[in-house]
């Protein structure tokens, strides 16, 4: 990158609170003060709050903690007129968003009509909503945001030809930057270890984070039902926040418990890092998936992994040569996809090898920055 790019005043704005948003913008922020005069635009209540004071422009704004919040803010407006003037006082030329807000698409109208030569980048982690997470408000917000950005980053190039037909967007405008590695996990200090292995050949079958309809517990709690009867080595690990259906719980109960380990809460990055670390196989059967952050995760930590074949997740793991894939929603599928890996050890090791020089070589936080300051200054 040459000193015309780092002569660019970029505003890079994120304002969730917690979860994998956070430190995926978190990583890409550092790399990109390396490109840019930046300024990082973050919520008050972010978690990690203490991991961002290192930059050299930052400022914190009030966003909403509940529905309440949300709805005084979109009568009153002050924190989005707020950011508006922080950009416009900054000079910024660029505006980037690594995670989409439900504030995203008032903030960019309300610079645009301040400043139409302002360009806006949106990274779109779920082109298409999740199966009973979208609804007419949400899916109005995000066509406002996408028709008012300049450019779209994406993690899975699967997705492009969807925002080239639904909203006729030019597709040289998108960026398809693959998801990084979230090596903060390897540095947390270990949580409580509320649960251990029983010995060396037991095999953890970990299924870590929230818990949503699209995620297919369903099809794993089948899996392993099937499974467990015949192999008394192999237990499974559920870990994270969110509601099971009523097929989910009577599947749930009907398993021996010393067989299941269950923590349904919010999880700490501690936590996620323990029971990543905890597990022998990562496992994201999902039904309706665009990428996994807890993949991401498990890249990191050494860890095989197991994803269907839904949306980006067999792009993430290099159609196979990162981690298996199987059939989503097929039982019988991801039954042989982890009796695969508990008989092969090593496949397990040739899985982790690959994925551990993809990280290093190819999706680093340092080359993907690269590729996105490139499209930043070119959109």
């Amino acid at each position: 990158m040459g000193e015309g790019v780092r002569r660019e005043r970029v505003a890079t704005v994120y304002l969730g609170r917690r979860g994998g948003g956070n430190l995926y913008s978190l990583n890409l922020a550092r790399e990109l003060e390396k490109y840019f005069d930046q300024l990082c635009l973050l919520s008050s209540f972010i978690e990690n709050k203490e991991d961002w004071q290192g930059f050299r422009k930052i400022h914190f704004v009030n966003t909403y903690r509940d529905l309440r919040e949300y709805l005084v803010s979109l009568v009153f407006r002050g924190a989005i007129k707020e950011i508006k003037g922080k950009i416009l006082e900054a000079g910024s030329s660029i505006v980037f968003f690594p995670m989409a807000h439900l504030w995203s698409a008032s903030i960019v109208v309300a610079l645009k009509k301040a400043n139409p030569e302002i360009k806006v980048v949106t990274t779109l982690h779920d082109p298409v909503f999740h199966l009973g997470e979208g609804n007419l408000w949400l899916w109005w917000l995000q066509y406002r945001l996408i028709k008012n950005s300049d450019g779209l980053v994406i993690l899975s190039d699967v997705y492009r030809d969807t925002l080239v037909r639904r909203y006729r967007f030019k597709s040289e405008k998108i960026l398809t930057l693959p998801h990084g590695p979230f090596h903060d996990f390897r540095f947390k200090k270990k949580a409580i270890r509320e649960f251990e292995k029983k010995g060396p050949e037991e095999f953890l079958i970990g299924f870590v984070g929230r818990i949503r309809p699209y995620k297919g517990l369903k099809v794993l709690l089948e899996a392993f039902s099937s499974l467990q009867t015949v192999n008394p080595h192999l237990r499974l690990l559920i870990a994270g926040d969110g509601d099971l259906t009523a097929q989910e719980k009577r599947l749930l109960d009907r398993l021996p418990s010393g067989k299941v380990l269950f923590v349904n809460r919010w999880l700490t990055d501690e936590e996620i890092a323990y029971f990543v670390d905890l597990s022998d196989v990562i496992v994201a059967p999902y039904t309706g998936g665009t990428q996994s952050g807890v993949v991401a995760i498990a890249f990191a930590m050494d860890k095989p992994v197991i994803v269907s074949d839904s949306g980006g997740l067999p792009e993430q793991v290099g159609y196979g040569k990162y981690g298996l894939i199987t059939k989503a929603g097929d039982v019988h599928s991801l039954s042989a996809a982890i009796m695969r890996l508990y008989e092969d050890e090593d496949l397990r090791r040739t899985l982790v090898r690959n994925a551990r020089e993809y990280i290093e070589h190819s999706i680093n936080w340092g080359s993907l920055a690269q590729k996105l300051a490139d499209f930043l200054v070119s959109v």
